[in-house]
């Protein structure tokens, strides 16, 4: 049986936009959402929590609302920004 390799593992993927996104980021560990974090601290939960693998061979597209995280995410997979919390591996 073909076993597929995996090329690209997201774990546990965030990203706040903000100097300083601790506080945003005790929040969400309490079930706090996006929105009452905005109100809150005026900090923008960008990504939350992404986790995925992407395998060899495969075509992934994201199709969602505008403001949904999807140039986000790119931009954290290609490295032109660095995530709040959590991995990204790319497997050769």
């Amino acid at each position: 049986m073909f076993e597929k390799k995996e090329k690209i593992i997201i774990k546990n993927l965030f990203k706040v936009f903000e100097v300083n996104p601790e506080k945003a980021m005790k929040l969400l560990q309490k079930g706090v959402s996006k929105s009452e974090i905005f109100d809150l601290t005026g900090q923008i939960v960008g990504i939350f929590d992404a986790r995925f693998t992407v395998y060899e061979g495969e075509n992934v597209c994201r199709y969602r609302v505008s403001g949904s995280g999807k140039s986000t995410l790119m931009r954290q997979l290609n490295r032109l920004i660095e995530p709040t919390s959590g991995q990204i591996y790319s497997m050769g």
